[in-house]
């Protein structure tokens, strides 16, 4: 439902289309973030400890975030 309320909003955009591009973006972000985590495992020898390397990369994205802040 609050997708295709979404939908609506955008002028001239099919609201059919809008939940695609929704889905495809988070899909791309999600495997984005997920290869990160992989990455940081590998890097930092983690091992199984997947949660250690989740918080991690949210700590990494919150610093870069006000770090670069302009």
């Amino acid at each position: 439902m609050a997708i295709a309320m979404a939908g609506s909003s955008f002028q001239g955009v099919p609201s059919s289309v809008v939940p695609n591009v929704i889905g495809d973006s988070l899909e791309y972000i999600l495997s984005d973030i997920g290869n990160e985590i992989i990455r940081i495992v590998d890097l930092n020898q983690l091992g199984t400890d997947i949660r250690t390397a989740a918080y991690m990369v949210a700590i990494q994205n919150v610093f870069n975030t006000l770090f670069y802040q302009e």
